[in-house]
């Protein structure tokens, strides 16, 4: 469970506290439940930004590479949409499919799990796409609650993801 969510409990676990508190008490808890409710709403709209940024990248490679076999890495949100746009998810077990001559692979740099890429891969970089952090609520983004239980939210100027477009050129 990411730790963010828990967030979204506070609000009715204070009013539940606040019924039951003496009227001096209920002050200090309303003051709480509305920075609860104010902190809650900053984070929906910061990870709502951070999930666009998945779906709007899938939806621009796929149309950037129409007609080309592409592959991609990571999992979650991006997961979902490249999948969805006919995108391959790249593993590095044997078993699987490879990229061929020609295809197009995906890194990422940030989404949990993503595989590094096979060295026996030789690989053309095409393009590096870079989503900066420009307004305040955009710096609340982070994966760190879906993949660590260390840290409920943060703020940041960092970039928040890098896509990494490469062209295979051959398998050896």
């Amino acid at each position: 469970m990411a730790t963010r969510h828990v967030l979204l409990s506070l609000p009715a676990l204070i009013l539940l506290t606040c019924h039951v508190a003496s009227k001096h008490m209920r002050l200090v808890l309303s003051v709480a439940v509305s920075l609860s409710f104010a902190i809650s709403c900053l984070l929906c709209a910061a990870d709502k930004w951070y999930a666009e940024i998945y779906r709007t990248q899938a939806t621009q490679i796929r149309n950037q590479f129409p007609n080309d076999t592409i592959w991609f890495n990571g999992n979650h949100g991006w997961q979902w949409y490249a999948s969805r746009l006919g995108m391959n998810h790249y593993s590095n077990r044997l078993d699987f499919k490879r990229p061929m001559a020609g295809d197009i692979i995906i890194e990422t740099q940030t989404v949990c799990c993503a595989l590094p890429l096979n060295n026996k891969i030789k690989l053309e970089l095409i393009e590096e796409r870079i989503i900066e952090r420009s307004r305040s609520v955009e710096r609340f983004a982070s994966i760190m609650p879906y993949s660590s239980d260390l840290q409920a939210w943060g703020y940041s100027f960092a970039a928040i993801e890098k896509f990494t477009i490469w062209r295979v050129v051959r398998r050896d």
